[in-house]
C-alpha cells in the first residue's frame, strides 16, 4: 500500500489552534470560576458533565449509516474483497489462515474480544482466529495491520473507520476503583502504544484557513492553494507524514524517546478511564513524586492544573471512555472524552467565549489492534458561530503484547514481504 495524501505532523495543527486561541482571546475577561470544580461537573462550553454524555460539538452526529460499506472495496491491493480478506489491511492472496499458537495477551483484553464478537457475529471486526498469518494475532505479525493502517492515504483512513462500522470491543485494564468519579485509576492498566498520524494536506489547511478567514471559512484559502502544491511531487517526497524525509524520523524519535509514549487504559465491557502518558523517562522515572510531584514547585504546578502531577501517578491527563455514536457516520463508537477541568489541559482552558475539547473515537480491526481518530473541537465565539470541529489526526494503537518502542517502530517501518 502506498501513501497518496500528504500531510503535516498533528501536533503542528494542534499547536496553531491552541496558538490562536491564546492570541485572540489575550485580555478578554476570563470565565467565572465556578464553570468548574473538583469533580469536573461543568466544562464551559459542551454544557453539564456527566458519566457517558456526549459532547455537544460543532457537528451534529448523524443518521446511521448503512453498515456494509466498502464491503467489496479493496483496501490493502491483494485482490480480495475486504469482507472476505482474512488480513483487513495486510496484502495476502493466498489468504493462508494464522497458525495457532499461544494467544498474546492482556488476558482481559482477549476476553473482552472474544465476548463481543460473540455477540456481534456479523460485525467486520476479526478475533486472532479469524486472521491470516500474513497478520496473525499470535505472533508479531498484528503490528502489520498498523502498518498498513498507517502507510493508508487519508481518504483510505476515513474509508476503514466507515467500513468497521461499529466500535468493537473495549480495551480491557485495571479495575476503575471510582466509577463515574474523577479519580485517577490504581495499577498500570493496559498500555496502547500508538505512533499519532497527522491529516491530510487537505484537512490541515482547514484549520489554517479558518484562522486566516478570521474564524469564519474553513473551506477556500491561501492555505488550500499551497495544500495543493504540497501534496504532489517532489514535495511530497519531504512532506509525506509518516513516510516523508522531515516528518517521518521525528515522529520516530519522539514517539521512542522524548515525549508521547501512548496511553493506559482502565475499562470493561463498557468502558472507564483513560491516560495520557507523556515524558514516561522523566515523570515515570524512580522516585519523581518524592523528587518532583512531592516539592513545592510540584505541588504549585498540581494546584494550577490537577492533571499534570497527580498524586501517585505519574501521567498527564485523564479522560472518560464510553460507547456512543461516531460524528464521522453516525454508527457505533468508543469515545474518549477529555472533559472537565481536572481531566486534561483542554478543560481547563476557560477564556471568555474561548475554549476547545479534544474528542476521539476508536473503532477495533482485528483483536488488540484499533483505527483512532483525535478531533479538535474550537470555540471562538460561540454566540457568532466562530467555532470548527476538526480531525486533527489519526491515532493508530496496539494493545496486544505490548510491543516494545523499538518492536513497534522496525515493524511500522518494514517493507511488507510482496513489496
Amino acid at each position: 500500500m502506498s501513501r497518496r495524501v500528504r500531510g503535516w505532523g498533528m501536533r503542528t495543527g494542534l499547536l496553531t489552534a491552541v496558538l490562536a486561541l491564546v492570541f485572540t482571546t489575550a485580555g478578554l475577561p476570563a470565565a467565572a470560576a465556578e464553570q468548574g470544580d473538583d469533580f469536573g461537573k461543568w466544562d464551559g462550553f459542551w454544557g453539564p458533565w456527566k458519566w457517558g454524555s456526549q459532547p455537544q460539538l460543532t457537528e451534529k452526529v448523524p443518521a446511521p449509516a448503512a453498515l456494509g460499506r466498502y464491503d467489496y472495496a479493496d483496501f490493502d491491493h491483494d485482490g480480495v474483497p475486504n469482507i472476505k480478506d482474512n488480513c483487513l489491511l495486510v496484502p495476502n492472496t493466498d489468504q493462508k489462515p494464522a497458525g495457532k499458537g499461544d494467544p498474546v495477551g492482556p488476558g482481559d483484553m482477549l476476553g473482552l474480544a472474544e465476548k463481543w464478537k460473540k455477540q456481534h457475529p456479523d460485525s467486520r471486526f476479526r478475533t486472532d482466529d479469524q486472521l491470516g498469518e500474513a497478520c496473525s494475532g499470535y505472533n508479531k505479525n498484528y503490528l502489520k495491520t498498523t502498518k498498513g493502517l498507517i502507510e493508508a492515504p487519508d481518504e483510505v483512513k476515513d474509508q476503514i473507520f466507515e467500513y468497521l462500522g461499529q466500535s468493537g470491543p473495549m480495551f480491557g485494564g485495571s479495575k476503575d476503583p471510582k466509577p463515574g468519579s474523577p479519580a485517577y485509576p490504581e495499577g498500570q492498566g493496559n498500555f496502547a502504544a500508538s505512533l499519532p498520524m497527522c491529516s491530510s494536506w487537505k484537512k490541515e489547511s482547514e484549520i489554517a484557513d479558518w484562522i486566516a478567514s478570521g474564524f469564519n471559512d474553513k473551506t477556500k484559502g491561501f492555505f488550500h492553494w499551497l495544500a495543493d502544491i504540497a501534496s504532489k511531487p517532489p514535495f511530497d517526497k519531504w512532506t509525506d507524514c509518516g513516510t516523508g524525509n522531515l516528518p517521518k524520523p521525528v515522529e520516530d524519535t519522539a514517539f521512542k524517546y522524548w515525549f508521547w509514549a501512548g496511553k493506559r487504559l482502565y475499562t470493561d465491557e463498557n468502558g472507564g478511564k483513560i491516560s495520557n502518558r507523556f515524558f514516561p523517562g522523566i515523570t515515570e522515572a524512580p522516585g519523581f513524586d518524592k523528587l518532583v510531584s512531592d516539592t513545592p514547585i510540584g505541588q504549585f504546578i498540581n494546584r494550577l492544573h490537577p492533571g499534570i502531577f497527580p498524586k501517585g501517578t505519574p501521567q498527564l491527563g485523564m479522560g472518560y471512555i464510553y460507547r456512543g455514536k461516531s460524528y464521522r457516520d453516525g454508527n457505533d463508537t468508543i469515545l474518549m472524552d477529555w472533559r472537565g477541568p481536572n481531566n486534561y489541559l483542554v478543560g481547563s482552558i476557560f477564556m471568555a467565549q474561548s475554549g476547545w475539547l479534544i474528542y476521539d473515537e476508536c473503532r477495533a480491526i482485528q483483536t488488540g489492534v484499533y483505527h483512532c481518530s483525535a478531533v479538535l473541537d474550537l470555540v471562538l465565539d460561540n454566540s457568532k458561530g466562530k467555532r470548527i470541529t476538526w480531525n486533527e489526526g489519526w491515532m493508530p494503537w496496539v494493545i496486544k503484547g505490548p510491543p516494545s518502542k523499538d518492536e513497534y517502530i522496525d515493524a511500522i517501518r518494514s517493507p511488507f514481504p510482496s513489496s
